[in-house]
């Protein structure tokens, strides 16, 4: 049977499925810049990430099948992580695209605020 078929042993199965269930959470919140999501996913995925460390001491040693079924899992995960790190680079790439427009459209409004503004000692010189 091919590794990434094999079921790992419990509770490992089940733990590594919901980290990729977050994980695929995590992606789909990146896409759809919902930080607080992301937030909440992460905060998730560290204490998930603490039961799969715990398990690991409980556990017995690993058969050699299950060792591969691990690396395998394992490396489809981090492939997700990576995919999700690519993501979150374009959003950033995005984001500081439009900070730099609107940081050049309000330069913009400034300047044609002290061409046609009057200047404001002018104004206050009117009430004397």
């Amino acid at each position: 049977m091919p590794a990434a078929a094999r079921p790992l042993p419990e509770p490992f199965g089940q733990l590594f499925a919901e980290w990729r269930r977050l994980t695929e959470r995590e992606g789909v919140s990146i896409q759809a810049a919902a930080w607080e999501e992301v937030l909440l996913v992460q905060e998730t995925k560290k204490r998930l990430q603490s039961e799969i460390l715990e398990a690991e001491h409980r556990s017995a040693p690993w058969s050699a099948a299950d060792r591969e079924t691990r690396r395998v899992l394992v490396s489809e995960l981090v492939l997700l992580e990576l995919r999700n790190l690519d993501w979150l680079g374009q959003q950033r790439t995005a984001a500081e695209a439009e900070r730099a427009s609107i940081e050049k459209s309000r330069h913009d409004l400034r300047r044609l605020h002290r061409s046609f503004a009057p200047p404001a000692g002018g104004v206050w010189q009117s009430y004397s």
